[in-house]
């Protein structure tokens, strides 16, 4: 990591948080399509294939361009953004601006991944391969509606960490097959290692709720409410996000840009 990179991260950082607040919530609700797109093709993409190991393979792998599309075409995602907090410590933003930006653009992401989920599910885009997609998107949601505090906290902590490498390393370079190569690799490991993020999981427990309404029936579906989603993933996911991204961002700007006597 460069400390041009971490520089142009700080100044990334000024844009994002100063932008008028109509641009950044539309921002935000495509980086919300984006994701959910990324969650819907994973699902249908993966469930198909009977070796776990190769499915999640897959899944992380058709997961990716959802991020890729938020990096490339500039739109505003939370979990990113976290890494404002390069631009506080540098002096440059205040902190009540990095937590507007936040909730304006959380806020965004969530309604995004809601639109997206409702039109996949209710217009059968689970409905191929006889249903299987269907299944697999409910049961995915059961089981992130069942994990507890805890861990879903530290797999929110890990996969941001990863998410906010992922958008370093695209800040380093202007080609976007590169970025789009950079975004892949940490993608593809967060999800291969089971790590939470809080804007996916948007998509897919909100896929599942939209399933559910329809009559859908999958093992565990009982699980699948949206206050489970809330209080047992959500929130520790959405914490542990916000640690992890600005852990990642504290790292870098104390390693690159910070000013020593």
């Amino acid at each position: 990591m460069k400390k041009a990179v971490v520089k142009f991260s700080s100044e990334a950082g000024v844009t994002k948080s100063r932008m008028s607040l109509s641009r950044m919530f539309v921002l935000a609700i495509l980086a919300g399509f984006y994701l959910t797109f990324g969650a819907i093709a994973s699902t249908i993409g993966s469930c198909m294939i009977e070796n776990p190991s190769v499915a999640k393979i897959m899944s992380g792998l058709l997961f990716s361009p959802g991020l890729c599309f938020v990096i490339i075409n500039g739109a505003e995602l939370f979990t990113g953004n976290n890494l404002i907090i390069i631009s506080v410590l540098d002096k440059k933003v205040e902190a009540f601006e990095m937590l507007r930006n936040w909730i304006v653009v959380y806020i965004g992401n969530f309604v995004g991944s809601v639109v997206i989920s409702a039109i996949a599910v209710y217009g059968n885009a689970f409905a191929c391969f006889e249903g299987q997609p269907g299944a697999a998107a409910l049961s995915t949601a059961a089981a992130k509606c069942s994990i507890a505090f805890g861990p879903a906290l530290m797999k929110g902590i890990l996969c941001n960490f990863l998410v906010c490498t992922a958008v370093m390393m695209a800040f380093s370079i202007d080609s976007a097959g590169t970025k789009f190569i950079c975004a892949i690799l940490p993608v593809t490991l967060f999800v291969l290692c089971g790590f939470e993020h809080s804007i996916a999981n948007m998509g897919y427990v909100s896929t599942g709720l939209f399933l559910k309404a329809a009559g859908l029936g999958a093992e565990g579906a009982d699980a699948v409410s949206i206050a489970g989603f809330a209080l047992r993933n959500l929130i520790p996911v959405t914490v542990g996000n916000i640690i992890g991204g600005c852990g990642a961002g504290v790292i870098y700007w104390y390693s690159y840009i910070r000013k020593t006597d």
